[in-house]
């Protein structure tokens, strides 16, 4: 029995890291096991005199250090070997006193003493030999250095999460902590933060990555196919070019951004496409817009798979129904809602939605008419009008429609 060998979009890195990282944000269980881990960590150091804490110490033991300290004055905190003083800890910052000192294990508790009658506290640090006079500038920073840091409480050490302001352990803190990365911006609100299924999300954050199975991914897998474009047939198949740049794609964008009444240059990648195109009509009337780019995107990809495997294709006007169908659904609007507005205030429902109530030009009684693009004269049942009355080929009306608005007689 063969085994079907299936292919891996993207790694196990991006699935488990959070989504405005551009990822997926899936747990993984090796750092949920590390997060919890650390919070067990966490109570050690807090429930000291806790019954399971004195059962560990007793079988396994404890060491000195291992813990952020708030207060300068504690029996935990190593005076050379700890942070405690600065980003640095004071062995790697003056290495040749610490190579002087007498005992490089000390805590800080048996080298403060104090306070004096003034309430002023002391640094008691000694070193095996006396010091020479190249060094001597050396001793001098080391001395205002540990002044620099006034004592301000004299109890034992006590334990601050410094990742939180209140100081307390919190797992979620620990956890973006441990997955923190520097990494490229990514437009994570255009995909999922619209009203969008979590499949089409899915396909989009999929494309942004430019990982969807193209002709030129699949060669990349090691298929061999032809890596044309099945939409235009004239340029090779990319995620780029399917979705943004392809003929069939160019002209149901651009029918897109003349219903919106804009010119929109196309970027060249889909993920640039995506940041600049959030709340371009500001945040309270951006709804629909937000969600175009995963409608069309969407659309061309199943119409892409329709050509592919069941050898069936829809033209730019069959595309765009699906598309609005899509829009239409997840918006939740409904038909008879439509026909109740229209029908209570007609004139209201045509300005909303820009319906002309009569065409700019009215159509001649004629056998023949001349195209509005191409100027070439064709009969009457090889001419398509829009709203408008501007008569147009049947060549004209699939691919040059979309290239212009109307806007005078």
């Amino acid at each position: 029995m063969v085994e079907k060998v299936k292919q891996h979009l993207v790694g196990r890195n991006k699935v488990c890291t959070p989504k405005d990282k551009g990822d997926l944000g899936l747990q993984s269980l090796v750092l949920f096991n590390k997060v919890l881990l650390g919070k067990w960590l966490w109570r050690f150091g807090l429930e000291v005199h806790n019954l399971w804490r004195r059962v560990l110490v007793v079988k396994y033991g404890t060491e000195l250090g291992g813990w952020c300290t708030n207060p300068i004055r504690g029996n935990q905190v190593r005076f050379w070997k700890d942070t405690w003083c600065g980003d640095t800890i004071l062995m790697d910052r003056l290495p040749r006193l610490f190579t002087c000192s007498t005992h490089r294990d000390a805590t800080i508790d048996t080298v403060l003493t104090g306070p004096d009658s003034r309430g002023v506290w002391e640094w008691n640090v000694t070193f095996v030999r006396a010091f020479n006079d190249w060094e001597v500038a050396e001793v001098v920073e080391f001395f205002q250095l540990l002044n620099s840091h006034v004592v301000t409480n004299s109890g034992p050490d006590g334990l601050r999460w410094t990742i939180c302001k209140a100081g307390v352990f919190d797992s979620c803190s620990f956890c973006l902590a441990l997955i923190d990365r520097p990494g490229e911006s990514f437009p994570w609100k255009s995909i999922w933060a619209v009203k969008a299924s979590p499949c089409v999300a899915f396909f989009i954050w999929t494309a942004a990555w430019g990982r969807i199975l193209t002709c030129d991914n699949l060669m990349r897998h090691g298929f061999t196919k032809a890596g044309w474009c099945c939409m235009c047939c004239c340029d090779g198949e990319t995620v780029d070019h399917l979705l943004l740049h392809c003929n069939t794609a160019y002209v149901i964008w651009s029918i897109v951004f003349n219903s919106f009444g804009i010119h929109w240059v196309m970027p060249q990648r889909v993920l640039d496409l995506l940041f600049g195109w959030r709340n371009w009509f500001g945040k309270l009337h951006s709804n629909i817009w937000n969600l175009v780019p995963l409608c069309l995107m969407w659309t061309l990809w199943r119409e892409r798979n329709s050509r592919t495997f069941e050898e069936k294709s829809s033209t730019p006007d069959q595309l765009l129904e699906v598309a609005a169908s899509i829009l239409l659904r997840y918006y939740n609007w409904s038909v008879s809602k439509v026909h109740d507005e229209w029908f209570a205030d007609e004139e209201k429902v045509r300005r909303a939605v820009g319906l002309l109530e009569r065409p700019v030009v009215e159509c001649p009684n004629a056998r023949e008419l001349t195209c509005g693009i191409c100027f070439e004269t064709y009969p009457c049942d090889m001419i398509h009008t829009a709203a408008c009355g501007h008569p147009f080929c049947s060549s004209c009306w699939a691919v040059d429609e979309v290239s212009f608005t109307c806007t005078t007689g």
